[in-house]
């Protein structure tokens, strides 16, 4: 009970002084405040999680089998003993959780709730490069602290992702994708992006497909053409390539048949229980329903527990918010091709949805595997627009600027029309 506690406390006053001791300018005290509110929500995550599963599931839940995974590991790897890596015929998904499970277990001991935070400080971490991304692509005062508000406060992004699961991992990828493609002055930062492409595909290949395709979609449909974009276009087509062949073996999918059975099978394997909703029939439905589904339920009718309640009324407080700002919404979209990240965001969103909508047809499972494209949506739909507003705003509000004019012999400066 000790270890259980003492880790959890280690860690997160360890992340509270690590962001205090962020802000040593004005311009970053606000974000230093939003950290640090970000690390309480985390703390209240993991609260929240532990009592969901071992309250009112009883511990049944993925979580608790990467912790009891995890503790065997853990022994191993303290002993130095990684003989247990590459014992397994398939060592992605599932099992590299356990693994990353073990790793955290061997440094911080048997503690439930501090694997918990450890796992929620890394999806953090992913919002946080999501955020700095976004900053460096608006390249307004107000965009990041526009998208850490959003980012760092909203419910699906510290309540799903914090507890030992491939979520947590995922938005920490997702993050190290985001923040590496925009990068700095239209340069990829290669490192993270092929870090974050590692990690996706060794937790879920087929987001590392959507991931790749959306990379090689936004770097060609930029604007402005030099030689050496051209060539960073030209490598990131075939990283893209690679990461989809090596995305399509390790699903064990030759052709593009054996990729929609297993989207059919996934499908009706997840269409049990009170919380299953209906597709509908062939594709000329199910695809405008695999949209509806992701983006808009649970419905109000849907509700049957209090996290589908939270759930419904989250994304119903969304879409208010976009149709509040419909029109700076409008204006952001169609300025997509200037904006690096929305040309990443754009994309990506459409074809998570897709395959998510088409694959699960539960509402609690949709609710938690929104998560990866939430903070998509709230940088596309309401910081991006914010953003925006903040800038026409501050370009209104600024005091006219006097004309100034060298006289030819350029001795003195004065304004136009002053005596000279």
């Amino acid at each position: 009970m000790l270890i259980e506690w003492a880790s959890f406390v280690v860690i997160g006053v360890a992340l509270l002084m690590i962001c205090a001791g962020l802000g040593s300018t004005p311009r970053l005290r606000l974000i230093r405040n939003l950290m640090i509110a970000g690390v309480f929500m985390r703390i209240l995550g993991v609260f929240a999680r532990y009592s969901m599963i071992y309250n009112l599931y009883d511990g049944s839940a993925d979580a608790v089998i990467y912790f009891q995974a995890g503790r065997v590991l853990a022994d191993h790897f303290r002993a130095l003993d990684f003989s247990v890596i590459g014992t397994r015929e398939r060592e992605w998904g599932t099992q590299a959780i356990r693994y990353a499970s073990g790793f955290v277990l061997a440094v911080i001991g048997p503690s439930v709730r501090g694997a918990f935070l450890v796992f929620s400080s890394a999806a953090f971490a992913g919002l946080i490069c999501m955020a700095v991304a976004f900053g460096r692509a608006c390249k307004s005062p107000g965009a990041m602290r526009q998208a850490a508000l959003l980012l760092f406060l909203w419910p699906t992004l510290w309540f799903w992702p914090s507890s030992i699961g491939k979520e947590a991992v995922l938005i920490l990828a997702v993050g190290l994708v985001t923040i590496g493609y925009v990068g700095r002055h239209e340069r990829i930062r290669w490192m993270p992006t092929i870090l974050g492409f590692a990690l996706v595909l060794a937790v879920r290949p087929h987001l590392a497909g959507v991931l790749a395709v959306a990379t090689c979609w936004a770097e060609w449909t930029s604007r402005t053409w030099t030689p050496g974009r051209l060539l960073q276009s030209v490598v990131m087509s075939a990283v893209s390539l690679w990461l989809l062949v090596t995305a399509f073996g390790m699903l064990n999918l030759p052709d593009i048949e054996a990729a929609e059975q297993l989207l059919r099978d996934t499908a009706e394997h997840t269409n049990q229980g009170g919380s299953a909703i209906n597709s509908g029939g062939g594709y000329a439905t199910a695809i405008p329903m695999a949209f509806v589904n992701i983006l808009f339920r649970p419905f109000i009718t849907d509700v049957t527990s209090v996290t589908t309640l939270v759930s419904s009324l989250e994304m119903m407080t969304l879409w208010a918010l976009v149709f509040r700002n419909r029109r700076r919404v409008w204006s952001s979209l169609r300025s997509w091709q200037q904006n690096r990240l929305l040309r990443l965001a754009i994309p990506f969103t459409f074809l998570y949805v897709l395959m998510i909508g088409l694959t699960f047809q539960n509402v609690g499972i949709i609710a938690r595997q929104r998560a990866l494209v939430m903070p998509m949506l709230l940088l596309m739909f309401v910081a991006a627009p914010g953003a925006s507003g903040v800038r026409a705003q501050s370009v209104r509000r600024s005091p006219p600027r006097r004309r100034m004019w060298g006289n030819d012999a350029g001795r003195s400066l004065a304004p136009a029309g002053a005596p000279s």
